[in-house]
């Protein structure tokens, strides 16, 4: 069952929160009975490239063919304003790729998520558009390095 009828070729990427896909039919029922890992790749099969479900405080999830990435928030002590956040996430993502990215892939996705995550976090570090009005790219860059950091790690060997 096509998501879009008509669509299914030419959607690349579905971009969400969970409550909205809840009355898409056959999905409802699942969103409501199992996780968002297998309505991501419910939704995948019914036409999109690529599907991206915000999670708000918790993060993203991103779903390819055969890949799967958990892109954490950024994390804050003090949360001002969430107000705003997931559509500075979806921003953020957009933003990146459109300056950024020639053909969209996985790995691009993955890192345009990260930038989202950053975005939305100064986002809500303030009221409304107080903290982005005077946000530089040193500040978004020195952030998004820092979750780099933040979320890397190597299993020891043994």
């Amino acid at each position: 069952m096509a998501l879009f009828p008509g669509a299914e070729n030419r959607v690349q990427l579905l971009h969400s929160a969970p409550s909205p896909l809840q009355p898409l039919p056959r999905l409802s029922t699942s969103l409501a009975e199992t996780s968002l890992i297998k309505a991501g790749r419910a939704i995948r099969k019914m036409g999109p490239r690529y599907v991206a479900i915000k999670k708000g405080e918790h993060g993203a999830l991103l779903f390819g063919e055969n890949e799967f990435f958990s892109c954490g928030a950024y994390p804050l002590e003090d949360i001002h304003d969430p107000t705003g956040a997931g559509d500075t996430f979806a921003g953020g993502m957009a933003g990146y790729l459109a300056g950024t990215v020639k053909k969209v892939t996985f790995t691009d996705l993955r890192k345009a998520m990260i930038y989202g995550s950053v975005l939305a976090s100064f986002c809500v570090e303030a009221f409304s558009l107080e903290r982005l009005r005077n946000l530089t790219m040193d500040q978004i860059n020195e952030r998004y390095e820092a979750f780099k950091l933040m979320s890397q790690f190597e299993m020891p060997e043994n």
